[in-house]
């Protein structure tokens, strides 16, 4: 909903695994629940927060969600 297709989004916590992900995005965060994670992987792409970081040092396109 806060975020554009193919855009970056960063969670400074844990996320978890209700609501439903309708575009393909990145999602980075610290964790994610094991619900979480196969439903963003379904759509888009999880990945750690530390991995983020190392492909985006500049954090352009990057929208940071709490």
């Amino acid at each position: 909903r806060y975020a554009r297709e193919e855009e970056t989004v960063v969670v400074p916590g844990k996320v978890l695994g209700s609501g439903v992900l309708e575009k393909p995005v990145t999602v980075a965060a610290v964790d994610f629940s094991g619900t979480a994670e196969t439903k963003i992987d379904q759509v888009g792409e999880s990945i750690a927060l530390e991995e983020c970081i190392e492909q985006n040092p500049e954090g352009s396109d990057v929208r940071v969600i709490r």
